[in-house]
């Protein structure tokens, strides 16, 4: 677990990191630290900004994948200029979840 949150505190502030790689680092620690609870390996804010920022790029990464789907799917056409809309909204809502997270997680062990 001490390694899975290494990780995403390095991740959370090299500039371009991908923010699918940050969902994924985010899951890895925020279920490790559901799992084992008795060890209280996170602070209730920082287990509350992990779930925020978990669902937030998520939406982000499903209007990105949809959006894929648009450009082989001819069908899918009429949609996309809302799911380009709603792309930019969940860039913007992860960028603030993400600002959370390192103010919560900056160098701290827990």
């Amino acid at each position: 677990m001490a390694k899975n949150r290494k990780r995403l505190q390095r991740a959370l502030y090299e500039p371009g990191t991908d923010r699918h790689r940050l969902r994924l680092l985010i899951k890895r620690l925020r279920y490790g630290a559901q799992a084992y609870p008795r060890f209280k390996l996170l602070s209730k804010p920082q287990l509350t900004a992990l779930i925020a920022a978990q669902s937030a790029l998520g939406g982000w990464h499903d209007h990105l994948q949809w959006l894929a789907c648009a450009q082989q799917q001819s069908d899918l056409q009429p949609l996309v200029s809302t799911w380009q809309a709603g792309l930019a909204q969940a860039e913007q809502l992860s960028e603030q979840k993400l600002r959370k997270l390192q103010r919560l997680f900056h160098g701290s062990s827990r």
